[in-house]
């Protein structure tokens, strides 16, 4: 299975990510919100599909899924360059 052509945006401990203003993003013709999880307004995830949801996306989303929980294992196990001992 090839790897998908994405690159997480995740901030680094200490540090704020400022997005843009959000935009309205459109369906486009054959595609719909199969699932949706909002934790807060400014704070969603919404999963947008075409046609069947088969055995190969579930793989590909499996995959996004354990990328994303790696990337954020090693940003809270990275030290801060600027903590002080005490």
């Amino acid at each position: 299975m090839p790897k998908p052509a994405f690159r997480p945006c995740i901030p680094t401990r200490g540090t704020k990510t400022t997005l843009p203003t959000q935009a309205k993003v459109n369906l486009m013709a054959g595609e719909r919100i199969v699932f949706t999880e909002e934790s807060n307004p400014q704070n969603y995830l919404k999963l947008f599909a075409s046609g069947e949801v088969d055995e190969t996306m579930l793989e590909a989303l499996e995959v996004y899924v354990k990328r994303q929980k790696n990337a954020c294992r090693r940003v809270l196990q990275k030290p801060q360059k600027n903590s002080r001992r005490v």
